[in-house]
Order: structure tokens, then C-alpha cells, then sequence
């Protein structure tokens, strides 16, 4: 696969130089970042390896740039597979939900679950094992400073059953 040179600076450089980035910044790079997930998620694919550093803030516009697409399932082979095979973990602990990780288990809502532990990790510049209480399974995010909307779609998508959240 042959992915295009994206000259800027990743999100996860962004939060290391800045500490935290404000909510108008974070909400842009989700609604920039939607459509993109969307198309793949047409296709049949699944990106499964969102995070800070795999999003780049392109220089020559500002949008947000999802990258490395190295990952990249068939949604179809995701979700069905047959006990006995080996499967490849892909995803980044803290970011991939726990079935991603634990049993290669992915579906679209999967990324839409990095992104939002992406957006959250953003606003409080902690990240996810510094907010994620695995003892009760759940997150401790809320007391970030954002409007009631973007608090509602954080909380749909961060949901302890992802799976099922959408």
C-alpha cells in the first residue's frame, strides 16, 4: 500500500508541546475526521489503530489527516471468524477496545470507540490508563470542561460495551 506524505505535526506531538488542546480543536478533528471513517467503513474496512500519533494535523490547511492505514481489516473477515484460527491483536492499548485487543474482535464502531478515547485523551492530556479504572470499568473523563453535546457523543462511544453502544 502506498500512503502520501502528510507534511505536519501528529496530534500526539501536539498534546507533548501543548498539554491539552481546547474543545474547538478536538470537535473539528472528530467532524473532520467522521467523513473518512465513514468511507472506509463503506468499503468494508475497518482502520483499527487510531490515536494522537496516527492523526496529523496537515500543515498547508490545518485539517486533521488520518494515517497508517498498515492496519486495515475487511470488516466482513473482522467480525467472522471461525474458532481455531490464529488472529493478529492489532491496536493500541488504551486506545482499541477491549475485544479488539483481547480477541481480535472489530467492527466499525471499534474506531469509532479510538476516537473517541482519541478526543478525550486530547482534552485532558492524560492518557487512557490514567483515566480508565479497569477495577470498575469505566472511565473517569467527565470532569473535563466541554458542552453537554460533545460530553453525550465522548460518553456514547467510550461505553464499557462497546459492541453494543452503537
Amino acid at each position: 500500500m502506498v500512503q502520501e506524505y502528510v507534511k505536519g505535526e501528529s496530534y500526539w506531538e501536539l498534546l507533548q508541546r501543548r498539554g491539552k488542546l481546547s474543545e474547538a480543536e478536538v470537535t473539528e478533528m472528530i467532524w473532520d475526521t467522521l467523513p473518512v471513517l465513514d468511507y472506509i467503513h463503506s468499503a468494508d474496512l475497518i482502520h483499527r489503530d487510531i490515536s494522537p500519533d496516527n492523526l496529523i494535523l496537515r500543515d498547508r490547511d490545518l485539517r486533521p489527516i488520518l494515517i497508517d492505514f498498515g492496519c486495515v481489516k475487511l470488516a466482513a473477515n473482522a467480525v467472522s471468524r471461525t474458532a481455531g484460527h490464529s488472529i493478529t491483536l492489532i491496536g493500541k492499548k488504551g486506545y482499541a477496545p477491549d475485544e479488539q485487543l483481547r480477541r481480535g474482535l472489530t467492527m466499525p464502531c471499534s474506531d469509532l470507540y479510538a476516537l473517541a478515547v482519541t478526543a478525550v485523551v486530547l482534552l485532558t492530556g492524560k492518557q487512557p490508563d490514567q483515566l480508565y479504572n479497569s477495577h470498575r470499568e469505566e472511565w473517569n473523563w467527565q470532569q473535563i470542561e466541554a458542552s453537554p453535546h460533545l460530553k453525550k457523543v465522548l460518553k456514547k462511544n467510550v461505553g464499557r460495551q462497546t459492541m453494543r453502544s452503537l
